[in-house]
C-alpha cells in the first residue's frame, strides 16, 4: 500500500523499517508484564502492524510533499514536516493508550483477557509513536529524493495517479457540495448513534466463540442398571458406525466404557468418547469442523443405537471453564420439594428444546429411576445383638466395595493389601444377607438376623450447588445462535414450565458471560471519557476534542454492520475491536482536525476554507494509513484452520469499522469542524458580550 501510493521504493522502506523496531520493542514490554505469546497477544500484534506504520506514513508522506510542492531539500522537509505532524503523533499515541486504559482496571477472567490484548496494543504504540517522532525523520532527511516527475513513471503508477485524483476531485465536489448542505450530516450522525444502540439490542450476543479445538466428546448413556458390558457392547457399535460414516474426518477414537464427563461420576450404564479428528488442513469444507461433525455424529449415532442416549459435544473455547462450548448450569430447587419434581422439571426443559430456535438440544443427566437395593436395618434388634450401624456399613463397603487394611514391603517394593468379598460370594441381593458383621462381644452375625433387602429406585446420585438440589443442564445450541440470546430464553423456558422456587444458576462459559455482564459498556463510556479528556489536556480545547471523538460512532457503527452482516454474534473479540475504533477513528479525524485548527488559527483562513483544505491535503495520508490497516487485517477475516473463529471475529469488526470510517469519516470530519467551530465561537462571544469593561 505505502509503495502504491507514494510510488518511491525510498520512501517505502522507512515505514517499513518501523515495523521490527516496534515489535521487537513490544516482545520486550510483553516480558515486562509477564504475558505469554498467546491467541490475545498474537492478536495484538498482528493489528499493532497495521497501526504502528500509520505514524511513519504520515511523517514521511508530508515530508514527501514538501520535497515536491514546495521544494524543500530533505533535510528542511524533515525539520519542518516535524513542527506540522508530531501533534498529530503524539496526540493519536494519547488517545489509543487511553482507550484501553480502562481495560486494566477490569477484574475476573474478561480482565485477564482484555489487559493481554490492550497492553500489548498500548506498549507498540508509545514505541511506534517513538521511532516516527525520532527514526523517521532522520532516515527521511537521509534517504529521500524529489519524486521522479509523472511522466516517466511506471505505466501503472500513472494509470493509478490518474484514479485518485479522479478520486480525489470527487472527493472535493461531494465535500463542497456537504458543506452547504451540513445539516445532513448531522441528521446521519444522529443516526448513526440510534443504529448503534438498536445494533447491540438486535445482533445476538457471546461470550467468546466456540473454536475448532480437533477433537469431539461423546456422552453415552444407556437406560439406568444397564452393566458395563452392555456399555462395552454398545462403545463397540459406535466404534463401527463411526468409522464406518465418518472416515474422512476421524482420526482416532477413544471410548471409555463407566465413566461420565458430564456428571464427572462412575456408573455402568455410563460411556465417555473421544474423537479425535483429522488435521484442519484435511477438514476445509465448512460440514467438517468441529461443531457440524458432532451435530452428525449425534444425529446417526441415535439413530442407529436407539436404546442409548448420545450427546456429541465440543470443549469449551478456554480449557477448564466448563465441559462443552454450549451453555451449562445448574438447575436448582430452592424448595426442596424432592427429586421427583427437580426430574419432572429437567424434562419439561428437554421437551421445550425442540420448539426453540436458539436450542438444537437441552439435556439433564438427572434420573430418579435408577434401580436400586435398600437394606432395611431393624436397628432395634440389631442393638440388642451389639451391632452398630457404623458396623455394618463399614462391613458392606469392605465385602461390597474393597478396603485398604494395610501395607508389606518385599522385593524393595510397597504393596497395598486390599480386602474383597470375591465376586461368586456377591452377585445376588440374597448374598448380602449371607455376609457376617462383628458384633460387640466379637461374634459373627448374619445379616439376614438384623436386616432384610428390598428393591427400590431412586436418584444413582444427587447433586448439590450452594446447599440447593441441583441437576446439570447441558445444551447444545444451532448453528448461528448466540449465548446471550439462548441464555435470555432458557431462563424464560424456566420462568414459563418449572414450578415455582426452580431456577438457572450458570455455570462455565455462560458464568463469564453472566459476570461480564455491562462491563463493555462501561469499558466503552471511559475509553471516550478518557480519549476526551486526554484530547482536552493537549489541545487546552473543549471544541477540537469533540470533533475528534464524533468520528467514533463511524467506526463503531461500520464495525457492528460488518459484525451482522457476517452473521457474527458480539462477543468479547469483537467488543475488543469496538474499542479499538475509538482510537483509531479518533487518529484519523486528528489529521483532519489538527491541520484544520492550523489553518484557522495560525494562517487566519475562515473556518470553511481550513476545513476544506484540511480535508484535501489529509486526503492522501488517511487513505494510505487507512487501507495499510485495513489490508492488513484481510488475513484475519479469510482464517481457516486452528483458531479460526476468533480471528474472523475481530478481523471482521476492526475491517468493517475502519473501512466505514474511512470512507465516510473524510467527508463527516471536516463538517462537523465547521459546524462545531462555529458554535464554539459563538458561546465564546456571547460570554465576552456579557464581560463588563473594565473602569
Amino acid at each position: 500500500v505505502v509503495f502504491l501510493f507514494l510510488q518511491d521504493w525510498r520512501a517505502t522502506i522507512i515505514p517499513v523499517l518501523t515495523i521490527p523496531v516496534s515489535l521487537v520493542g513490544t516482545f520486550f514490554m510483553m516480558g515486562l508484564f509477564h504475558f505469554s505469546i498467546n491467541t490475545l497477544t498474537l492478536f495484538g500484534l498482528i493489528l499493532v502492524i497495521g497501526i504502528v506504520v500509520d505514524d511513519a506514513i504520515v511523517v514521511v508522506e508530508n515530508c514527501l510533499r514538501l520535497i515536491d510542492d514546495e521544494n524543500m531539500t530533505p533535510y528542511d522537509a524533515a525539520v519542518h514536516s516535524m513542527v506540522q505532524v508530531s501533534g498529530p503523533v503524539i496526540a493519536t499515541t494519547c488517545v489509543l493508550m487511553a482507550v484501553f486504559l480502562p481495560t486494566t482496571f477490569i477484574s475476573g477472567m474478561v480482565g485477564i483477557l482484555y489487559q493481554q490484548f490492550a497492553l500489548t496494543i498500548a506498549g507498540s504504540v508509545v514505541l511506534s509513536a517513538i521511532s516516527a517522532l525520532t527514526i523517521s525523520p532522520a532516515l527521511c532527511a537521509i534517504v529521500l529524493r524529489r519524486s521522479v516527475p509523472e511522466e516517466k513513471k511506471w505505466f501503472f503508477f500513472r494509470w493509478f495517479n490518474k484514479g485518485f485524483n479522479g478520486f480525489a476531485r470527487f472527493y472535493e465536489h461531494n465535500l463542497h457540495g456537504l458543506i452547504r448542505q451540513k445539516w445532513i450530516v448531522v441528521a446521519f450522525w444522529i443516526f448513526l448513534l440510534v443504529a448503534i444502540v438498536y445494533g447491540f439490542d438486535v445482533i445476538k450476543s457471546g461470550f467468546i466463540p466456540n473454536e475448532d479445538q480437533g477433537i469431539v466428546f461423546l456422552d453415552v448413556r444407556l437406560p439406568d442398571g444397564s452393566s458395563l458390558q452392555q456399555s462395552d457392547a454398545v462403545c463397540h457399535e459406535i466404534n463401527e458406525i463411526l468409522f464406518r460414516e465418518f472416515k474422512p474426518e476421524i482420526h482416532n477414537l477413544h471410548l471409555i466404557p463407566g465413566y461420565s464427563m458430564l456428571d464427572s461420576t462412575s456408573s455402568s450404564n455410563v460411556s465417555l468418547g473421544l474423537l479425535e479428528l483429522r488435521d484442519w488442513e484435511l477438514r476445509k469444507e465448512p460440514q467438517q469442523e468441529a461443531e457440524a461433525i458432532a451435530l452428525r455424529v449425534m444425529q446417526v449415532l441415535n439413530r442407529a443405537i436407539p436404546r442409548a442416549r448420545i450427546i456429541a459435544f465440543v470443549p469449551p473455547a478456554i480449557t477448564g471453564i466448563g465441559t462443552s462450548d454450549g451453555l451449562e448450569g445448574q438447575l436448582i430447587d430452592k424448595n426442596e420439594s424432592g427429586v421427583m419434581p427437580l426430574y419432572e422439571s429437567s424434562q419439561e426443559l428437554v421437551a421445550a428444546a425442540a420448539e426453540s430456535q436458539n436450542f438444537q438440544s437441552i439435556d439433564s443427566t438427572f434420573s430418579p429411576t435408577y434401580p436400586q437395593y435398600y437394606l432395611d436395618i431393624d436397628r432395634e434388634k440389631a442393638k440388642k445383638m451389639g451391632v452398630s450401624v457404623s458396623e455394618i456399613c463399614a462391613s458392606l463397603q469392605g465385602y461390597l466395595g474393597s478396603e485398604n487394611v494395610n501395607d508389606f514391603n518385599t522385593f524393595s517394593h510397597v504393596f497395598q493389601v486390599n480386602v474383597q468379598s470375591q465376586d461368586i460370594f456377591r452377585q445376588h441381593p440374597d448374598d448380602i444377607l449371607q455376609l457376617p458383621v462383628i458384633n460387640s462381644s466379637g461374634k459373627h452375625v448374619p445379616l439376614d438376623t438384623i436386616a432384610t433387602v428390598r428393591e427400590s429406585v431412586g436418584p444413582a446420585f444427587i447433586n448439590r450447588y450452594n446447599t440447593y438440589t441441583t441437576t446439570k443442564l447441558t445444551t447444545t445450541l444451532r448453528s448461528g445462535a448466540g449465548t446471550g440470546n439462548a441464555a435470555q430464553e432458557l431462563l424464560e423456558m424456566v420462568k414459563t414450565r418449572c414450578p415455582e422456587g426452580f431456577q438457572v444458576e450458570w455455570t462455565g462459559i455462560a458464568y463469564q458471560q453472566m459476570q461480564a455482564g455491562s462491563v463493555i459498556a462501561i469499558v466503552f463510556v471511559l475509553s471516550m471519557i478518557f480519549g476526551f479528556l486526554v484530547l482536552a489536556a493537549q489541545y487546552e480545547s473543549w471544541s477540537a476534542p469533540i470533533i475528534i471523538m464524533m468520528a467514533v460512532p463511524l467506526g463503531v457503527s461500520g464495525a457492528m454492520l460488518a459484525v451482522w452482516l457476517m452473521g457474527l454474534d458480539i462477543n468479547l473479540y469483537t467488543q475488543v475491536g469496538f474499542i479499538l475504533m475509538v482510537g483509531l477513528s479518533a487518529k484519523n479525524a486528528i489529521l483532519i482536525t489538527e491541520y484544520a485548527r492550523d489553518e484557522h488559527l495560525k494562517n487566519g483562513k475562515s473556518v470553511v476554507d481550513a476545513a476544506f483544505t484540511a480535508g484535501r491535503l489529509r486526503l492522501r495520508p488517511i487513505m494510505m494509513t487507512s487501507y495499510a490497516f485495513i489490508l492488513g487485517v484481510v488475513p484475519l477475516m479469510i482464517a481457516t484452520g486452528a483458531g479460526a473463529n476468533s480471528r474472523h471475529a475481530i478481523g471482521t469488526a476492526v475491517f468493517g469499522g475502519m473501512l466505514e470510517e474511512t470512507m465516510i469519516g473524510i467527508l463527516v470530519t471536516p463538517i462537523l469542524f465547521i459546524l462545531i467551530t462555529n458554535i464554539s465561537a459563538s458561546i465564546m462571544g456571547l460570554f465576552r458580550g456579557k464581560e463588563k469593561p473594565q473602569s
